[in-house]
């Protein structure tokens, strides 16, 4: 077990060849209680197969979360974030004087967070752009926007400040329309004007780009996206407090009630799903790396990393924020007490640097010869004959070799239990009959269709919740996502 976890793994097969029951097999084993009391896995799951497969074991996070099922919402704060990865999700690549301004108010904001906020009084000069403190996103896009567009009643070189701001005025009786933080309304400001009494004046800052103040704009107004700028009792008000701090969020990711989190992201936007998981990665190594002196750190108590369809993510080329986090724990994971453990159907996919760091290997049927040949030269010499027999292993059957275990093994790995199996079965086609002569399932081809009715499909595909239906009502967050 040393030496699965730290010494990283990989489980890899084509399509149908079991790798998803494996890895339910593997992880029931990990957590069971009476001989790994301590255990923690988190698991990342890309398309929501896991989230019955470990009954009470686990706890599952998914965005629009069914609380009656005990899972729980899927909140990733955005000030948890480094300053690139923070920009990337919500105002794009920028440059020049509009970053150094972005990159001044968010380390002000941060730092005023310090001395008046839930955490305990940090010195300035410990706080950078990335130390993971709370301000308030909103507060940003409005100072941003009032630094860009806002007018003054003096000239730029006489020192504008909000008191010199020319508002415009709106309603009967006129009052300054000064717009609203959280409800994103922008302000309105008076014309330049420099014959009028007094002078109107633009600010100094108003032919510099803005387009990262709309793309700013346009992401929190996204249903989709409060799960990361309004995250819940991690969310921040416009004066920088929070209801909970990061403590509480690692607590749920990784604390002791359950040794399994699955995180449910088949609800996350698929266009910065890599983004996402390189977030959740550094998080994650992050605070153990900078915890590995505590009880609740790497070295005490390792962390099991679980990533599904890696593939997808951890490309030979790519540059992304997940292969990157994913290189840097396959590297270096080990002496910090974070292990990976990465499920692929397509191995010849993943950049060799982190497969290669991979001690132990369990190969399940591959028929893809590329696929074979980037698994075979992860082991050594001697044992690539026994490569040779991949194309033709049944469904469960796996090769495993490497650190984890004495002698190379071939191996049929056990199903788990009914009810305790990821939702990944092939659907049925012909659906066979059970010994009391009755079809085992409902669907397939071999039944006339019942009264067909496509609005809960509908339904379940525009809250992008496949649980969701007709007179189903939506999700507390979602809810809230509609009111915005």
């Amino acid at each position: 077990m040393n030496r699965l976890v730290s010494r990283h793994s990989a489980v890899v097969g084509s399509t149908g060849a079991g790798k998803s029951t494996a890895v339910a097999s593997l992880l029931g084993a990990v957590s069971d209680a009476s001989r790994f009391g301590s255990a923690r896995v988190v698991l990342l799951d890309l398309h929501g197969e896991y989230a019955k497969a470990f009954g009470t074991r686990a706890r599952v996070f998914r965005i629009g979360a069914d609380t009656d099922a005990n899972e729980s919402e899927l909140y990733i704060p955005y000030w948890a974030l480094a300053f690139d990865e923070f920009l990337s999700f919500s105002m794009g690549n920028i440059t020049g004087t509009p970053f150094a301004l972005v990159q001044e108010h968010v380390l002000t904001a941060r730092r005023a967070s310090a001395s008046g906020g839930i955490v305990d009084i940090m010195p300035d000069t410990d706080i950078t752009v990335d130390t993971p403190l709370p301000f308030s996103v909103h507060k940003l896009w409005y100072d941003l926007y009032c630094l860009h567009f806002a007018t003054h009643t003096v000239s730029s070189n006489q020192n504008p400040t909000e008191a010199t701001r020319a508002w415009a005025k709106d309603g009967t009786p006129p009052i300054e329309a000064k717009g609203d933080v959280n409800g994103l309304v922008r302000p309105k400001f008076m014309p330049e004007d420099k014959s009028s009494t007094p002078k109107i004046y633009l600010s100094q800052y108003s032919n510099q780009p803005h387009n990262h103040i709309d793309m700013l704009e346009m992401k929190l107004r996204d249903p989709r996206m409060q799960f990361l700028f309004r995250p819940g009792k991690w969310a921040v008000s416009p004066d920088g407090k929070t209801e909970l701090d990061l403590d509480k969020l690692l607590s749920d990711w990784v604390g002791s009630d359950t040794p399994i989190s699955v995180f449910d992201l088949s609800g996350v936007p698929s266009a910065i799903i890599d983004d996402i998981v390189g977030a959740m990665l550094r998080i994650l190594y992050d605070a153990m790396f900078w915890g590995r002196l505590k009880p609740e750190g790497g070295r005490q108590r390792p962390l099991l990393l679980v990533l599904e369809e890696a593939h997808n993510y951890l490309g030979a080329q790519s540059k992304g924020r997940a292969a990157a986090a994913t290189r840097r724990i396959a590297k270096e994971g080990r002496k910090y007490g974070v292990g990976l453990m990465l499920v692929s159907q397509r191995p010849s996919e993943i950049d060799q640097t982190i497969l290669s760091q991979c001690g132990t290997i369990v190969a399940m049927r591959l028929t893809n010869e590329q696929d074979q040949g980037q698994v075979t030269r992860c082991v050594a010499d001697n044992l690539k004959g026994l490569f040779s027999m991949l194309p033709i292993l049944r469904t469960g059957e796996a090769l495993i070799v490497g650190e984890a275990v004495n002698m190379p093994i071939r191996t049929v790995i056990d199903r788990p239990p009914v009810g305790c199996r990821p939702d990944s079965d092939d659907p049925l086609v012909v659906v066979p009959k059970g010994e009391d002569g009755k079809r085992i399932r409902e669907g397939g081809w071999t039944e006339p269709p019942k009264a067909e009715d496509y609005k809960p499909l509908v339904e379940a595909w525009r809250y992008q919740n496949p649980s969701a239906g007709v007179n189903a009502a939506p999700s507390e967050s979602n809810s809230e996502q509609e009111k915005e």
